[in-house]
């Protein structure tokens, strides 16, 4: 199981995902809190990986290939 968002993060969500309203009232719906916390998450797991494929022409070089 994943750590909680904490609201800094979801907050970063909403502005990221250009919500309107008010964010403070909108986290106390159940549905709208899972919705923004799952776009969160995918939003991390896709820069996550965006990292990871970054090309860096030195390593690939020097065969450094640890992550």
């Amino acid at each position: 199981m994943q750590a909680p968002l904490t609201d800094a993060e979801l907050r970063a969500a909403w502005e990221r995902l250009r919500m309107t309203g008010d964010f403070d009232e909108s986290m106390r719906h159940r549905a709208v809190r899972r919705a923004v916390e799952s776009a969160a998450r995918a939003l991390q797991t896709r820069e996550h990986v965006r990292r990871l494929r970054s090309y860096d022409a030195k390593r690939r070089a020097a065969n450094d290939f640890n992550d």
